[in-house]
């Protein structure tokens, strides 16, 4: 009985093609670290079951190719990170849909640009309130 065991290294060669289907699952956790590179092209059926532990590593490196599919779906949760970084960019864009929201916050900072704009528009709607403070100028 001991001629298996000390015969196993010379034999191993030769009777591993045999030996592969019953042995595979004992040996893969032991040989996975060793054979995963060159068992990564037939092994990528994996990636769905993969995808959660390796997405921390793989994010830096897929990023370009995922943002197309993944920015409608991420965009919500990234967005209050992304912000700051995406204003300049995305504010042509963004301007129209924004502007009602942001316009209470905006309005000290953007009246001295907007106000030649705004006025003849704003005229009729703030004349009430701005007659006492515009009188002296607007008597003449």
């Amino acid at each position: 009985t001991s001629a298996p065991v000390t015969d196993a290294p010379t034999d191993a060669p030769t009777d591993a093609p045999t030996d592969a289907p019953t042995d595979a699952p004992t040996d893969a956790p032991t040989d996975a670290p060793t054979d995963a590179p060159t068992d990564a092209p037939t092994d990528a059926p994996d990636a769905p079951t993969d995808a959660p532990t390796d997405a921390p590593t793989d994010a830096p490196t897929d990023a370009p190719t995922d943002a197309p599919t993944d920015a409608p779906t991420d965009a919500p949760t990234d967005a209050p990170t992304d912000a700051p970084t995406d204003a300049p960019t995305d504010a042509p864009t963004d301007a129209p849909t924004d502007a009602p929201t942001d316009a209470p916050t905006d309005a000290p900072t953007d009246a001295p640009t907007d106000a030649p704009t705004d006025a003849p528009t704003d005229a009729p709607t703030d004349a009430p309130t701005d007659a006492p403070t515009d009188a002296p100028t607007d008597a003449p």
